[in-house]
């Protein structure tokens, strides 16, 4: 029988198991923490009282833009609810609609308004130079760069005029211009998908179905485990403190190329060039009604995060209660108390609820959740893969081993893409030219 082995097992690393699963390989998928699904994870916090509140690591949605990737879906989640986006942007103290509406920043901001319709009649006068911020200059204008998108951006991924481009042409609310032009004079909703599913309770229980599938098929779930060598024949594996060691193995990894280098005892300056972000999130359980925005954006820099989502299904927080996560981009896993109670005083603020109304609090760290798009990180990407994947049996895949930043049907479509090729004998080469043909969209 063929195998594979799958380094990682995150939504990308699972549904390529399953397929290859499917086509007669099989599979081993090790996974270095204690648990699989990755970012793909429900947990769940006990409070003082014994409350029970189950929560996703982020808002992690599944849009119906793809019906392969729709069809894969329900396959795991049956019953899915249909949330509506509802998603805002958080400016001077207001909760503007998103996209924002060029009469609601004369409404809110007159001032702001007139300098940002100005300044787009002259966007002209900017050049491109390859940055996020000079694509976004070029077609908006200076002020409303620097109102709207700069100190979000950096934020996130850091100083916007040393990241490429291809940043802001993926992450823009709708691809055309004109839409977003017709967007913000009359405030019709442009975006490719106006709700997206959501399975019954939490976004985890998709991961764990897969999982689960997997096991019961005989696939192999290493947790608490990782590669330690590869010489392109022998593969070495760090199973609970034991080594394994399997010959000429297939793999398909889904790890950072730092870490699947380190593997395979490679190293070049492409690869020293890739950099990630962590983001430390931040949940509050509260009494009340949950509101009706799933999530909000906050551009100024003012303001230490970067989004806020509720709960997506109305009974994970339980009844007369809902939960808020809030995103801190950063390297530390641990931050002052000041910035905790600080965070604490926005959220009353923001959320019009008293410090008495937050029921309970904690933290969950995820390690380099966003990849850094630098100046030139195609390329790097590109020279790394190469390298990377030279012995002909390494097949990369997937947000950390790819550099790259899917939606969760990007991830799925790809998965299932490479399984196809890799069960059907296809190469690296093919499956190199593939991935290079995907143009993905991020749009929240």
């Amino acid at each position: 029988m063929k195998s594979a082995v799958i380094l990682g097992g995150g939504l990308s690393g699972l549904v390529v198991a399953d397929r290859l699963q499917e086509k007669g390989f099989q599979v081993i998928v090790v996974e270095k923490d204690p648990s699989c699904g990755g970012m793909c994870q429900s947990k769940v916090w006990t409070t003082n009282d014994g409350h029970r509140v189950l929560y996703d690591l982020g808002p992690h949605k599944f849009a119906p833009c793809s019906d392969v990737a729709k069809d894969y879906f329900l396959r795991y989640v049956r019953n899915p609810i249909e949330v509506p986006i509802t998603g805002a942007v958080y400016l001077g103290g207001k909760i503007l609609s998103y996209p924002v509406k060029v009469t609601e920043i004369l409404k809110n901001f007159p001032l702001k308004g007139i300098r940002c319709g100005v300044d787009f009649m002259l966007k002209f006068l900017n050049s491109e130079d390859g940055t996020y911020g000079g694509y976004i200059r070029r077609r908006l204008g200076t002020y409303t760069y620097n109102f709207v998108f700069r100190d979000y951006a950096n934020k996130i991924w850091g100083d916007p005029d040393g990241l490429d481009w291809e940043l802001a042409r993926t992450r823009f609310v709708t691809p055309k211009l004109s839409d977003m032009i017709i967007g913000a004079l009359t405030g019709k909703n442009t975006l490719t998908f106006k709700s997206f599913m959501y399975p019954n309770i939490c976004m985890g229980v998709f991961a764990r179905a897969i999982e689960l599938k997997i096991k019961e098929n005989g696939g192999k779930i290493l947790l608490n485990s990782n590669a330690s060598s590869y010489d392109g024949k022998r593969l070495r594996l760090n199973v609970m403190g034991k080594e394994v060691t399997i010959d000429d193995p297939l793999i398909v990894s889904t790890i950072e190329p730092r870490e699947l280098a380190s593997v395979m005892a490679l190293d070049s300056k492409p690869l020293s060039a890739l950099k990630y972000r962590s983001i430390n999130m931040f949940y509050f359980l509260i009494k009340g009604e949950r509101p009706n925005n799933t999530w909000l954006f906050y551009p100024e820099k003012s303001i230490k995060f970067n989004r806020t989502s509720v709960n997506f299904h109305p009974k994970a927080a339980g009844d007369g209660k809902f939960l808020v996560c809030v995103e801190v981009t950063g390297s530390k896993k641990d931050i002052s108390n000041f910035t905790r109670s600080d965070l604490e005083r926005c959220l009353c603020d923001i959320y019009s609820i008293s410090k008495t109304d937050i029921v309970d609090q904690w933290n969950y760290f995820l390690r380099n959740a966003y990849p850094v798009y630098h100046v030139g990180f195609k390329e790097d990407i590109k020279t790394v893969l190469r390298m990377l994947e030279s012995h002909g049996r390494v097949f990369c895949i997937g947000r950390h081993a790819c550099h790259n930043y899917n939606n969760m049907d990007h991830t799925i479509i790809e998965a299932l893409d490479l399984a196809e090729i890799v069960g059907d004998g296809g190469d690296v080469i093919e499956w190199g030219k593939k991935r290079e043909s995907y143009d993905w969209r991020i749009i929240d």
